[in-house]
């Protein structure tokens, strides 16, 4: 009598196949453990067709651009698959981390199912503090900022050098015992106070000749240009006339004049009725030569601590 019992309890709850497709994740959550930054690893994902009708996968979503999946179209009734994922950490990361897989598919019950790879992260180099550098400092006042480098495999004094695309930020590499220290210039007594610039750092890792990141300066106090870098990727040395942007001007002041110490560009200054910002339009009147140029903007206001706003405009010029 038990048996018969337990025999109908099994047909009665029992695992009846969905009429339509029906997907089954069957890894659902993946863990690496500790692994290098500079390393690419693949994983896969094992699914399976639990359905009467096929299976359509739609899409694989991921939550960073660091995961590349590709998957199978789709699977017939009973079959299985697996969906490979391709990991290549960003460089620079550090300690515990979470991406997650969104898998789309036709199933009616549950069109969606989500998947997480979690590692913990170690990069070749690490900063302290840590990199990309943002930091806040009152407008017209210099402040130095010191990063100390340290390599994850022993290697004594692992940066070499630093260069950064705006002459505001200059970096000095020192040495102290096994790490390197790497002092970064933010802001200058007649700086804009808001900028955002990038640095290549070189090393000394076969594995990582460079690390590229950014300096983030945000001004506490009075005006600021933004951008306060303006960057011109391709501009014809032939081509006089040329609009390389548009600098906006904030904060209590009143603009006075815009002066460059190359004659090639000028700024028009544009008041807005409607606010207290100021629209400065930066010209190409002619003049240059095939390569990388370097301009400074001195934008002079009627404020008491920053009288003078310098904006370095960076411009490769062509043929």
């Amino acid at each position: 009598m038990k048996r018969l019992t337990l025999g109908v309890a099994l047909t009665l709850c029992g695992c009846q196949q969905p009429s339509g497709p029906s997907l089954a994740l069957l890894n659902p959550a993946i863990d690496l453990g500790t692994i290098n930054t500079e390393g690419s690893y693949r994983v896969q994902l094992n699914i399976e067709n639990r359905g009467a009708k096929p299976l359509s996968i739609l899409e694989v979503e991921t939550s960073c651009g660091c995961t590349t999946p590709s998957f199978p179209k789709s699977l017939a009734p009973g079959r299985k698959g697996t969906i490979t994922v391709d990991y290549q950490p960003l460089l620079m990361l550090s300690g515990p981390r979470t991406e997650r897989l969104t898998i789309l598919s036709n199933d009616p019950s549950q069109p969606s199912v989500t998947a997480s790879l979690t590692s913990i992260l170690r990069p070749p180099i690490t900063f302290d503090p840590p990199i990309p550098v943002k930091v806040s400092f009152q407008p017209g006042r210099a402040k130095k900022v010191t990063l100390r480098a340290t390599s994850r495999d022993g290697v004594n004094a692992p940066i070499t050098s630093v260069e950064a695309n705006d002459p505001r930020t200059p970096g000095k590499v020192s040495r102290d015992g096994t790490s390197s220290l790497l002092t970064l210039s933010l802001g200058g007594a007649k700086s804009a106070g808001n900028y955002n610039v990038k640095l290549r750092i070189g090393t000394k890792l076969k594995s990582v000749p460079f690390i590229e990141t950014r300096v983030f300066g945000q001004a506490q106090q009075g005006p600021s240009a933004s951008p306060a870098l303006l960057e011109v990727h391709n501009l014809s040395a032939r081509s006089s006339g040329t609009r390389l942007g548009t600098l906006s001007i904030s904060g209590a002041a009143k603009v006075l004049s815009v002066d460059s110490a190359d004659p090639a560009i000028q700024g028009t200054i544009e008041h807005d009725k409607n606010s207290s910002r100021t629209w400065i339009l930066i010209k190409y009147v002619g003049g240059w030569k095939p390569g990388k140029r370097t301009a400074m903007l001195k934008i002079r206001t009627n404020h008491p601590q920053l009288p003078t706003i310098e904006t370095p405009v960076v411009v490769k010029v062509s043929e």
